[in-house]
């Protein structure tokens, strides 16, 4: 989904970071100064219900191919929902 905000909170120090999808809905925090250690990630956008999920940031370890289901806040009887890259 494309403009939709994504914020890593760092479950041991609270640092927050919070990037926006790009023109293909995708993202990254390279241009953060993250620190390792477990993040809670979470995508939200207006009209959809927000998903989190929890990652870990190690040492050569890069975070790709997750994907977050936001699913229709206004329509949540058809269970309608899109997918965004991680």
């Amino acid at each position: 989904m494309v403009g939709a905000t994504v914020t890593a909170k760092n479950t041991e120090t609270n640092a927050t970071f919070t990037v926006t999808t790009d023109s293909v809905g995708e993202f990254d925090f390279d241009s953060e100064p993250m620190s390792y250690g477990t993040y809670d990630l979470t995508a939200q956008m207006s009209g959809y219900v927000s998903g989190t999920m929890s990652v870990t940031v190690s040492e050569g370890v890069s975070v790709s191919g997750a994907t977050f289901n936001l699913v229709e806040s206004t329509d949540s009887s058809s269970n309608k929902s899109k997918g965004m890259p991680l």
